[in-house]
């Protein structure tokens, strides 16, 4: 006769049921997401609007941002140019953690890049090199999928935690 303590526990993951398991690395995956987007999401917007009322140019690299991210998978090394361009007579300035390559040799002082424009307010400049566009909009939008999929796997654990507990009865 087995002792009921020393029996292994069917369907719990570290002590607590699946559901809640799924629940909390969701809740993790929502907030990650959240984070992600409110960091990305301005960026996003702005180079939306700009390029749907923008026009092109060619700014010049005037400075090379050099930051690191650390994660557990190592240190990171990333950088974005800061670009200066002349537009009506209106100086403008891009400078974002949005743009950021990997490869230090991407961007050097002096090197001139393409730009979008706003025609309608010229200061908003930004970057228009082959992939820009693509980079925050995949960038943004798997943030954003990450937190529709936290948000619907709550929903659905939630809701089969319910049906289970109403069909026991």
């Amino acid at each position: 006769m087995g002792n009921n303590s020393t029996k292994k526990r069917r369907g719990k993951v570290a002590g607590s049921s699946p559901s809640a398991s799924i629940i909390f690395l969701s809740a993790v995956m929502l907030f990650v997401s959240l984070i992600g987007v409110a960091s990305q999401g301005p960026a996003y917007f702005h180079d939306r609007d700009v390029r749907s009322e923008g026009a092109g140019a060619t700014g010049v690299v005037t400075e090379v941002v050099h930051y690191t991210t650390h994660s557990r998978h190592g240190t990171h090394e990333h950088y974005y140019p800061v670009i200066a361009t002349t537009i009506r007579g209106v100086d403008a300035t891009t400078r974002t953690k949005a743009y950021n390559v990997s490869n230090s040799s991407e961007f050097f002082v002096g090197q001139r890049l393409d730009v979008v424009y706003d025609t309608r307010d010229p200061s908003r400049v930004v970057p228009d090199w082959p992939g820009a566009k693509r980079d925050i909009v995949v960038s943004f939008w798997l943030l954003s999928g990450l937190g529709i999929a936290a948000v619907l796997a709550i929903a659905v654990t939630l809701v089969v935690r319910r049906v289970r507990r109403t069909t026991k009865r």
